[in-house]
């Protein structure tokens, strides 16, 4: 079975194994990333490497290299299940907005927000005065976002500020956030140097980075282990970046977590 013909149920649970047959190589047919040949732009950004089952819930295009994939599921049916309660059995976001640190009147810009299973739970926690940049690059993705906030408690989506943009290039304002969460977004990545020159040019002075992501471990559902990031090669990109400060912690069975400071941060700008 293909792995766009999994139902999305069997692809959700943890528990599930899934047969060797149905994970994609890098032996796959690939074809180009134009337009016309993939059947939706990336969710985070224009320079991530394509991978399956990135997000643990779903099939997404198959993983080649970069600048090359293999058009897979619908993407409703993807950002559909990104928001299901099967994940936030194992996921839950509220370990995430705590550990962060976010509080009322906080300023947090998520990144590759996708259909905001993060955005939603930060926007409640900001309050009336705080602010969420929810960042995609996918406006399906983005459309998805803005009907789930219409649902959301009241004064919730007036706390969002949707922004369809690169998570490296993202529009906003320097300094403009004191917390920036990217959760299972920087194994997907080509360039994850640029993009963490993104993050510190965006968190403010004495602001936090939070990274969630897979554990490197076989777990038979998720991105393949060839594309994740172990906790260790995360720290070693994160130290690179400048963060003098990275303090771990627990995200769930199948993910680490981080929250960054760099007590010395100035200003920076775009190389």
């Amino acid at each position: 079975m293909a792995p766009a013909e999994l139902p999305l149920a069997r692809i959700l649970s943890p528990a599930t194994t899934l047969p060797q047959d149905t994970l994609p190589s890098a032996t796959n047919t690939a074809v180009s990333m134009g337009a016309s040949t993939l059947s939706r732009p990336p969710c985070h950004s224009t320079t991530v490497l394509l991978d399956p089952l990135a997000a643990g819930v779903a099939p997404r295009e198959t993983h080649i290299s970069a600048g090359r994939a293999e058009p897979a599921t619908d993407e409703h049916d993807f950002a559909e299940a990104l928001m299901s309660e099967e994940r936030r059995a194992w996921q839950d976001p509220s370990v995430v907005v705590s550990a962060a640190g976010v509080k009322r009147g906080s300023s947090v810009a998520d990144l590759g927000c996708g259909p905001g299973f993060f955005t939603i739970p930060l926007a409640e926690a900001v309050g009336e005065r705080g602010v969420v940049f929810a960042v995609d690059s996918s406006e399906t993705m983005l459309s998805h976002l803005r009907r789930n906030l219409s649902g959301a408690g009241p004064g919730v989506a007036a706390r969002v500020k949707v922004v369809r943009a690169d998570v490296s290039r993202t529009t906003l304002e320097g300094g403009a956030a004191d917390v920036v969460l990217f959760a299972n977004v920087m194994h997907d990545l080509a360039d994850v140097p640029s993009f963490l020159r993104e993050v510190r040019r965006v968190m403010k002075k004495g602001g936090a980075a939070v990274d969630v992501d897979w554990r490197k471990v076989d777990n038979g559902f998720g991105p393949p282990l060839g594309l994740r990031l172990s906790e260790s090669e995360s720290r070693g990109h994160l130290r690179q970046a400048g963060f003098s400060e990275i303090k771990a912690f627990e995200v769930s069975p199948y993910h680490y977590g981080f929250v960054c400071r760099d007590l010395a941060k100035g200003t920076f700008r775009r190389s």
